[in-house]
């Protein structure tokens, strides 16, 4: 013996014998036959099944859930030419596959057991379907082109009734079109400085180290996504460009462990608003620059050097030892530098909100509620708010929003 071991032959079939192939539930109805009569012919390649051929239907049948009859045999005493179909029957464990390998299927004549007959093989021919194409339900109350169809948008829409400032912001989105890749834009003047501003402050922050890549590291992509903020009259306020990690490529338990990062309930802050009205607290917003780029990273995350950056060798790689943005760990470790921060400034943290910290002192009680990179200031005394924002500014650069305006789509504002 080749393996030294006798080999299993149970699964070895009599050609053409007879088989009833089970039928599955879903075909057939309650008085329905449970098999169906077939003839085995072999099997195929790729599949935990047997091939079969339907007696009465000349169908292809590929079914594991059979019963065999070694010494019948339901061709013996008539001769049947088999027309190669598409249809095919599946047995629940096997999988769709069609069947295009039988284009003919051996037969005995009843008259003469030499004489061969040609099968003729019939082509099937295929057909384009005339229905009409429709659109999906979830888009019949859009419109989803504006220049071509029956009713394009431009017979039915009017800027009449728009404001002078409006009119004029709707106008400016067409005269200058965010690009959509770092080509499309890599010699444009002002893209290009404000790439070169982000890069550099990337690299202030000591963001990432550029090494060779290990052996046995894989490293994710990056990709400059790009905004113009715009005035409410619509002239162009600035060219935003950001830096951004391709962090869908990440592996679990390799580039990241723990994703989870607390956010502010709703609730919290109407309670939050409601003790500022009752009690006469101040109300303070906010604005944390380049949130996620604070944050420390723990794992080994090698990133492929960003376009526009030339590293010292050219088969490098940078090594993150920031969280960058669209890393899926990039919230969590924000968060608990920020903690870290607060803690060290004497804060508690709310046990019914992670994302609330309270100081309480002889002269002043404070509150700091959290959402991401906006932050609400709420307490009794102005100077305690001096302080923790000179602090923030020192630690993570900071925007001063002043009073509290607006927070998650909440318009606030105090009466006299």
């Amino acid at each position: 013996m080749l393996y030294g071991e006798v080999p299993d032959l149970s699964n070895l079939k009599v050609f053409r014998c007879l088989s009833n192939a089970s039928t599955l539930p879903i075909n057939r109805h309650k008085f329905d036959s449970r098999a169906k009569k077939c003839a085995f012919l072999g099997y195929k390649s790729g599949i935990k099944g047997f091939v079969l051929v339907d007696v009465y239907t000349s169908e292809i049948v590929v079914s594991r859930n059979l019963k065999f009859f070694d010494m019948e045999f339901p061709f013996h005493s008539s001769s049947v030419t088999i027309v190669p179909s598409t249809h095919i029957y599946l047995d629940s464990q096997v999988t769709h596959t069609v069947l295009e390998d039988y284009d003919e299927v051996p037969h005995e004549d009843s008259n003469s057991d030499t004489e061969e007959r040609d099968i003729e093989v019939v082509p099937v021919s295929t057909r384009k379907s005339s229905r009409s194409s429709q659109a999906p339900t979830y888009l019949q109350d859009y419109v989803c082109s504006s220049t071509s169809g029956h009713y394009p948008m431009a017979n039915f829409i009017s800027y009449s009734a728009l404001s002078p400032k409006h009119l004029a912001f709707a106008y400016s989105l067409n005269t200058e079109i965010e690009p959509t890749s770092y080509l499309s834009r890599s010699k444009d003047s002002r893209w290009l400085t404000t790439m070169q501003t982000e890069i550099e402050a990337l690299n202030a922050n000591h963001t990432w180290d550029f090494v060779d890549l290990p052996s046995y590291a894989i490293y994710i992509g990056s990709k400059w996504v790009y905004k113009i903020k715009r005035h409410a009259n619509g002239t162009i306020e600035r060219f935003k460009a950001r830096l951004v990690a391709q962090g869908f490529s990440e592996a679990e338990g390799l580039d990241y462990f723990e994703t989870f990062s607390p956010v502010v309930k709703l609730s919290t802050i109407r309670v939050l608003l409601a003790l500022a009205s009752i009690h006469g607290w101040y109300l303070h917003q906010l604005d944390v620059n380049n949130t996620f780029l604070h944050g420390d990273l723990h794992e080994a995350v090698y990133m492929k050097v960003p376009q526009g950056v030339i590293p010292p060798k050219p088969s490098q790689v940078c090594k993150l030892l920031k969280s960058l943005y669209r890393l899926k760990q990039a919230n969590r470790q924000w968060f608990e530098k920020l903690t870290q921060f607060l803690y060290a400034q004497v804060f508690t943290q709310a046990t019914a909100d992670h994302t609330l910290f309270t100081k309480i002192t002889t002269t002043s009680y404070t509150l700091v509620l959290v959402y991401v990179d906006d932050i609400i200031l709420a307490g009794t005394c102005l100077k305690e708010f001096d302080s923790l924002k000179q602090a923030l500014n020192t630690a993570f650069h900071i925007k001063n929003l002043g009073e509290l305006k607006l927070f998650l789509d909440l318009e606030v504002a105090r009466s006299s």
